[in-house]
């Protein structure tokens, strides 16, 4: 798991949940690497014909039914690792068998299953050298960063203009904001090596693809006609290391000429900002204080064997309509370039807009269902969202825990919020929360009126019009050009509390904070956006409170603390319904206990406890009615200087 890197750093270099989908930060062994000399091309390739095998002749298959002896017809297999044993095995039944994983996951849905496929099984070969005893990890030791690669016995192309590899694959991996997959192809007999990208369409990190996927990599910018070719399936680490652990199945491997001629393909990116080139985040409602002059642009692969005349890339977007200039794109080609219309600014007006990509030349394409690709946006006067207005999932998995979700906003103009909107999801109880605007280091700027989830405002998964729990500021916060900033909400834990996902987003864009990892309370990112929002309109309601006061299920009330906010003494109430063993606990927002007040046996009644904040920094902190029998109840409370 991967920390959030500053804020600041995070929106700077973007571009080069549910809960399995949130990273952590951990201190990492020197990154491992296996001997090579790799050439890098300028941009790795996405798969871009998931989902077809190959086009011509077979030139070579294997589905590892004599395991890594072969079953090729050409030789057998040589499979290396960093570990200093093997991680590389052909699994027959089932999958990865380590911590994480969580034992014997899903066979891959290959074609030949049942017979065995390889399996590259880093989180059961971790597992193994972190734990103390097999299956166990203890918490203390590192996972070790490791590298592999499994090479095919050597082919001979000659006479051969064209040549695709294909396969079927699985994976996870964690917890790189890179994926470690490459299919690496030397012409020269292992010498030097040129990498392509075996991430299949769009890798997220830790997403588990258990539903396999055919990848398929044209490789003939370095095979066609060559006589002493090698390939081989390599997981990498990225620079500065990361990738530590799940695992990778690879099975029915084909290698085929390919006899498609005209085909041109958008390849594995598209945005309506360009985000990996401008940094500008795509969101899925833009407000018109923020409206900016946004880059269409499109990744493309000529997938056939024929030149293609006259190309052009066409991006429509509501009113606007641009297409690049024609232009000839050659086969074959190592590199996918992006082609990128005119830069335009949508309109001050609500509205839905449908992106909508399309690239053709003057020939009849082979499969021109690949030649179009759709995203959508929204435009609102005061709404500025990362999420699609779409559930896909809800954070976090166990709602009784404390935690923070946050989403990040860029500002390109002034601009001043008056709310934070949140999407709360059923089985919410009327428990206490807040939120927040953070900085570019994740601190507080502001917090708003703390507030009770009303039961009135919840949200099924499947529910197509959503219900917004808005939560105003005393003080309206203005937030100056060039701002990055976060929208927060906070659930202080002991009762369930869940918010909505939504879309994929870029890592180190979208981020909570909990109990999450072994680094204990924390803040991580998270690649699935929380639905938290940014809320521009002077005349947003706050949403009214379900009750004055927190009570649990049993009728045990805690009150607010008075005075408050304070900068000496205040006083902390609660009233028990029954007897309890009762103690009060104090934390800062880092998770840090600051006091613990035990109590005893009491009796049923109310009761006030006095408790001196003058040592405390200025901020926001806890305060926990805890019980033994393993309820709490949390408030916040707030000291001023």
């Amino acid at each position: 798991m991967k920390k959030v890197y500053l804020l600041l750093m995070a929106f700077a270099l973007i571009g080069t949940l549910n809960a399995q989908q949130i990273t952590s930060n951990k201190v990492l062994p020197p990154m491992l690497n296996l001997e090579k000399n790799t050439t890098i091309v300028e941009r790795d390739l996405e798969g871009p014909v998931a989902g077809q095998r190959g086009g011509g002749g077979i030139l070579f298959m294997e589905d590892f039914a004599n395991g890594f002896d072969g079953n090729n017809g050409f030789g057998e297999w040589t499979a290396d690792d960093t570990a200093g044993e093997d991680i590389w095995e052909v699994a027959t039944d089932a999958g990865s068998d380590g911590e994480w994983s969580g034992g014997g996951e899903d066979p891959i849905a290959s074609e030949t299953a049942e017979n065995g496929w390889a399996l590259f099984d880093a989180d059961e070969y971790n597992t193994q050298f972190a734990g103390t005893n097999e299956g166990q990890v203890d918490g203390n030791e590192t996972y070790q960063d490791v590298e592999g690669t499994l090479t095919a016995p050597a082919l001979n192309f000659e006479g051969i203009n064209a040549v695709v590899v294909s396969w079927y694959q699985y994976y996870r991996y964690c917890c790189s904001d890179d994926h470690p997959l490459q299919l690496e192809v030397s012409n020269d007999g292992g010498d030097s090596f040129t990498q392509f990208s075996a991430g299949g369409l769009i890798p997220a990190a830790t997403n588990a693809q258990f539903n396999s996927q055919i990848v398929t990599v044209d490789i003939s910018c370095v095979a066609a006609n060559e006589a002493d070719v090698i390939i081989r399936w390599a997981w990498r680490q990225p620079e500065g290391g990361g990738d530590s652990h799940y695992f990778w199945g690879i099975d029915d491997i084909v290698i085929a000429e390919n006899e498609t001629g005209n085909d041109l393909v958008i390849a594995d990116y598209t945005s309506y900002t360009d985000y990996e080139t401008t940094g500008t985040f795509e969101y899925g409602t833009w407000p018109f204080s923020q409206l900016t002059e946004i880059q269409p642009a499109a990744n493309y692969q000529v997938a056939g064997t024929v030149p293609q005349p006259n190309s052009v890339l066409t991006v429509t977007a509501g009113d606007y309509t641009g297409t690049t200039e024609p232009q000839l794109l050659e086969y074959p080609t190592c590199v996918g370039d992006t082609l990128r219309t005119d830069a335009f600014t949508p309109a001050a007006e609500e509205a839905t807009i449908n992106v909508v990509y399309n690239l053709a030349s003057d020939s009849t394409d082979a499969t021109p269902d690949d030649n179009v690709r759709t995203e959508e946006f929204k435009v609102s006067e005061f709404i500025y969202a990362r999420d699609n207005d779409e559930f896909s999932g809800v954070f976090p998995a166990d709602g009784t825990q404390e935690f923070i979700a946050a989403a990040g906003y860029q500002m390109f103009q002034e601009a001043t919020v008056y709310g934070i909107d949140v999407a709360i999801m059923n089985g919410s109880d009327p428990a206490d929360v807040v939120a927040y605007i953070l900085d570019a280091d994740l601190e507080i700027l502001e917090v708003t009126e703390e507030m009770v989830v009303n039961p009135d405002f919840l949200n099924n998964q499947n529910a197509t019009e959503i219900a917004w729990t808005t939560l105003l500021f005393d003080d309206p916060v203005t937030l100056a050009a060039d701002q990055f900033v976060a929208a927060g909400f906070n659930h202080f834990g002991g009762t369930e509390v869940q918010v909505g996902e939504s879309q994929n987003v870029p890592p180190q864009t979208c981020f909570v904070n909990g109990d999450f990892g072994t680094a204990g309370f924390d803040w991580y990112f998270t690649t699935e956006a929380p639905m938290v929002r940014l809320n521009f309109n002077p005349n947003a309601m706050q949403t009214p409170d379900a009750v004055a006061e927190f009570e649990d299920e049993f009728g045990n009330k805690l009150f607010q603390n008075a005075p408050n906010p304070s900068n000496g003494s205040t006083r902390i109430s609660f009233k028990l319904a029954q007897q309890k063993q009762v103690s009060i606990e104090i934390r800062d927002m880092a998770g840090r206990t600051i006091e613990v007040r035990e109590l005893g046996n009491l009796a049923q009644g109310t009761y006030v406890e006095e408790f001196d904040v003058t040592n405390l920094e200025a901020g926001i902190y806890t305060y926990t009615l805890a019980f033994t029998d393993g309820g709490q109840v949390t408030r916040t409370m707030m000291v001023s200087k």
